[in-house]
């Protein structure tokens, strides 16, 4: 008695007798034998009688629902001996023949079988393939694409997963065959572009696409592709070269790598031959006016663009202008400096370089006076040096636009001593006089008599002022040396020594600490310190 049983079942009991059983075996081969697979053919019939057109129904999709599941087990039982084991089968169809559906319905089912002893490492595998595939570009680039596909059957694993293990083992360039024309023409590596997978769980397959490139020119790491675009300016004399160009390496590099590569390269070395071989110049600049890079992580590309003249000028310019204005009442003369600094080079660097030429370098002051001194001679005179320091100043800096707006004036006003940047003051003497008192006449009617009254009165001195602080300076500072000013003045117009003048008024004041000024009255009387005022015709008076 035959018995037939799937996934340890037996999916014909009740339903249908034991089926005829037929058997072929077909070689799979890859290069040698690497395994064979049994096709089985079930003949048999459904039979129930009197069950009518539902109950036959009933027992066919019985039937089908004991070989649903695929990669399980097929064992043929004859008087109760295994004569075959297959361990992973796949059904590959159910046909039923046309019948009225009444007490019988043939049926025909096809099993395939894969045992594992007849596979050489690499079971559950099936329709194995590996291609390269080469292409050319016009550019001197080489491409080449690496496929790789199998379809796997269910074992211990999943039939996807023994295809897609198959592929990935053999992914790479260890295996790669080089064509024969391009061979050995090239020393740079393949640089790895894309991954492709392509899964199909339904039928157990999978295959793998790999791109690669290399590039036939042998630029070095990566491939190194540039162009070179040169503007002449007729005009101006000033020639342009636009130099931009890409590094593109495998996806496996890292940016940073990419980055190294690139600083590597004498780009400017590159872009001077290539103009040098156009124009049959030699006077390209090594500073590049702009320069930028784009990174794509993702493709790992760097793009990078350059664009150089030929113009000499430094990277660091000042454009300028100077008034100079004469006042003819005070004969005082105010230069007026407006200028603006700007630059040339690398976005990048251009506000650094502007910054510290301002910071470092420019000196506004000298420039003026460069002018001022040039620019006397019929209306004013330069007797008096220009003072070094402003009367006004303002500064703008424009990171964004990398310029810096510089303004002030200065004058040739007397030196004001520091720490001041302004000082007015006022001195009111009061001198000291004979003192005669007038008398009426007793004789005449209307006449006075002049009387001396044989001393002079004090003299009277009064000091005012303001002191303006520079904005660095400490308001103390100001104070104390304010105050040696004003000491020097007082001096220089009364007789020193408190015995010799009282002092009537004292005040000085510092008023709000952020106005920065300082304000002074002083009031003395006392013994006059110039002219001959202690007597008269050789008569000697005294001082009250």
């Amino acid at each position: 008695m035959t018995e037939v049983f799937y996934n340890n079942q037996n999916p014909f009991s009740g339903i249908s007798p034991a089926p005829l059983v037929g058997r072929e075996q077909e070689m799979i081969f890859i290069g040698s034998r690497w395994g064979q697979v049994d096709r089985f053919s079930l003949f048999g019939q459904i039979t129930g009688c009197n069950l009518g057109f539902s109950g036959m129904i009933d027992r066919q999709n019985q039937l089908i629902s004991g070989f649903i599941p695929d990669f399980k087990n097929l064992i043929v039982y004859q008087d109760n001996i295994s004569i075959f084991s297959g361990d992973y089968c796949i059904v590959k169809d159910i046909n039923f023949e046309e019948s009225p559906y009444i007490n019988e319905i043939p049926y025909t089912i096809s099993i395939d079988c894969y045992e594992s002893g007849y596979f050489s490492g690499v079971f559950g595998i099936l329709d194995p393939t590996e291609q390269w595939d080469y292409s050319e570009d016009e550019n001197g680039i080489l491409n080449l694409s690496h496929t790789i596909s199998a379809r796997g059957f269910q074992n211990t694993t999943q039939a996807i997963e023994n295809a897609r293990s198959f592929c990935l083992d053999r992914t790479g360039l260890s295996g790669i065959i080089n064509p024969i024309l391009a061979n050995n023409c090239y020393n740079n590596p393949y640089n790895l572009l894309t991954i492709q997978e392509n899964f199909d769980r339904l039928n157990g397959t999978y295959s793998i696409i790999e791109t690669y490139n290399t590039d036939l020119l042998n630029s070095g790491s990566g491939i190194l592709r540039y162009t070179i675009d040169i503007q002449s300016g007729f005009e101006q004399g000033i020639n342009t070269v636009n130099f931009a160009g890409s590094i593109d390496m495998a996806k496996d590099t890292s940016l940073q790598h990419i980055r190294n590569r690139y600083k590597q390269i004498d780009l400017f070395s590159l872009a001077f031959a290539g103009y040098s071989g156009i124009t049959n110049l030699n006077d390209l600049q090594s500073i590049p006016l702009s320069s930028g890079i784009v990174e794509n992580e993702t493709e790992k590309l760097l793009e990078f663009n350059l664009i150089f003249d030929n113009n000499p000028l430094p990277l660091v310019g000042v454009d300028y202008n100077t008034t100079v204005d004469y006042d003819t009442v005070s004969e005082i003369t105010t230069v007026s400096f407006n200028s603006t600094i700007f630059g040339r080079g690398p976005i990048k660097n251009r506000w650094e370089n502007i910054y510290n030429y301002y910071t470092g370098i420019f000196n506004g002051y000298k420039l003026a006076n460069q002018d001022y001194l040039l620019s006397s001679g019929k209306i004013y005179s330069t007797y008096y040096p220009l003072n070094i320091n402003p009367i006004s100043q303002s500064e703008t800096l424009d990171k964004f636009n990398a310029q810096i707006n510089y303004t002030a004036q200065w004058n040739n006003k007397k030196t004001i001593p520091y720490p001041f940047q302004d000082w007015e003051y006022s001195i009111n003497i009061k001198p000291s006089i004979l003192q005669i008192t007038p008398k009426l006449s007793l004789e005449e009617n209307g006449y006075y008599s002049l009387i001396d009254l044989n001393y002079f009165n004090l003299e009277e001195s009064n000091f005012q002022g303001s002191f303006n602080i520079l904005r660095n300076s400490d308001v103390n500072q100001g104070v104390s040396a304010a105050q040696n000013i004003l000491n020097s003045i007082i001096d220089r117009y009364t007789v020193p020594g408190s015995v010799n003048k009282k002092l009537m008024e004292n005040n000085l004041t510092t008023g709000d600490p952020n106005q920065r000024y300082i304000t002074y009255n002083v009031k003395f009387k006392g013994k006059p310190k110039f002219g001959k005022f202690g007597s008269v015709n050789g008569q000697s008076y005294d001082f009250n």
